[in-house]
């Protein structure tokens, strides 16, 4: 993301901030639509959080012109550090907990922009409000008949019950706004928050439901998309021998010979072991959503730049464990800068699995062999597809080219 970039979102985040909508409103629709920071807008809680204050402040602007303009200036010097402090601090440390808490700190500015009033304005108002009462007050005094004291002079009688302003209105304009606004925020935030969690606990249900596929036997799994093959020279069990005639026992010693060579041959060949292939299942279970490309370009919505897709994005939350696609031995662990923590497997048909996104502490090092189904680390973070959400990027590699994975799987078949 460019710094420049988020330097004018900052200018127009003060800007708008000035009419109440919040400094953080349009900085958080701009980093969930075009920053690829998912986890800034916590869930898109505090996205529903200030739509109704958006709402409320322009009406509070447009009738009652509350809003100080001076908060401006104000929002825009407390929008910047704000905008490069959250941007590094989550990009540095990544936890989710903490690009929560800076969204509901946005959340909590907005809503001090709402309340923020013009000191002048609102002086200006009370005075006016003031001014009517007074005049009030004098009609009603001039409208009330004299009454001739004691000493002769006359005594205005003023109407005790009138009240220019009753006690609900006054508890309504004080405190009583607050605490309605406080209910409205505590009803909508409650709202979004039961909503997010259902949606949340249906997708771990989901995720639960999904059977890991099994390696099945080595002799039964076809690899790279074709079939099993028969092993050649394999020794056949319960052949039925027809029963030797009378003409057997008269053949030629040629006959004898040639039949010795033969059977002696077929011996050969099946004490000779068969190739096994390679069995493979997926690292981890879950949705497909980024096919492999097979040279083709095709956008990188992160990088903005159209590039090669050389492997698959399997969609998986962070955390979940990343097991070995078959046996073989671990070729390289390196933290790349675009595709995070990545871990190659040299296999035993040839074959190189590679494994982006993982998280940082990893199992296996260089040099170790792991078998199928063996866990090697857990889904993380990829820098280069960091728009997308949580997946795991594997590709494979066969001499020294990018291949389909699914189809070197046997997954699919051409």
């Amino acid at each position: 993301m460019s710094w420049l970039l988020i330097g004018v979102v900052s200018l127009a985040s003060g800007l708008l901030g000035s009419l109440g909508m919040g400094a953080g409103t349009v900085l958080l629709l701009y980093l969930r639509v075009y920053g690829g920071y998912d986890q800034f807008a916590a869930q898109g809680i505090n996205l529903i959080f200030f739509l109704p204050i958006a709402v409320l402040s322009l009406i509070l602007h447009a009738k009652n012109k509350l809003v100080s303009w001076k908060a401006a200036g104000l929002s825009i010097a407390a929008g910047l550090p704000m905008v490069f402090a959250g941007v590094w601090i989550g990009n540095f440390l990544g936890t989710e907990w903490l690009s929560k808490l800076f969204a509901v700190l946005l959340f909590f500015v907005g809503v001090r922009e709402v309340l923020q009033k013009d000191p002048d304005k609102a002086k200006k108002k009370e005075n006016h409000g003031q001014k009517r009462i007074k005049r009030k007050v004098w009609h009603g005094i001039n409208a009330i008949p004299p009454v001739q004291n004691n000493t002769g002079g006359v005594n205005h009688i003023m109407n005790d019950s009138y009240n220019p302003k009753s006690k609900f209105s006054k508890f309504m304009a004080g405190k009583g706004f607050y605490i309605a606004l406080a209910i409205c925020v505590v009803g909508a935030g409650t709202a979004a928050w039961v909503a997010v969690d259902k949606t949340i606990s249906r997708i771990d249900d989901s995720n639960s439901q999904i059977i890991e596929q099994q390696a099945p036997a080595a002799s039964k799994e076809p690899a790279y998309g074709f079939p099993d093959l028969e092993e050649a020279g394999k020794a056949q069990n319960d052949v039925k021998v027809p029963s030797s005639s009378s003409s057997s026992a008269t053949a030629s010693s040629s006959s004898q010979a040639a039949s010795s060579e033969e059977q002696k041959q077929s011996e050969e060949v099946a004490a000779q072991p068969a190739p096994q292939p390679s069995s493979y299942v997926l690292p981890i279970s879950g949705e497909i959503f980024a096919p492999y490309s097979n040279g083709e370009l095709v956008k990188n919505v992160t990088l903005k730049e159209w590039r090669t897709h050389d492997g698959i994005d399997i969609k998986s939350d962070k955390g979940t464990q990343v097991k070995a696609a078959s046996d073989g031995k671990v070729s390289a662990v390196r933290d790349d800068p675009l595709w995070g923590m990545t871990i190659e497997i040299l296999h035993e048909d040839g074959v190189t699995s590679v494994y982006c996104g993982l998280a940082k502490d990893v199992t296996v090092k260089q040099g170790d062999k792991v078998k199928v189904g063996q866990a090697i680390g857990v889904i993380g973070d990829i820098p280069c597809e960091i728009s997308l959400d949580p997946h795991l990027h594997f590709a494979m590699k066969s001499d020294g080219k990018w291949v389909d994975p699914l189809k070197a799987m046997g997954k699919v078949v051409e």
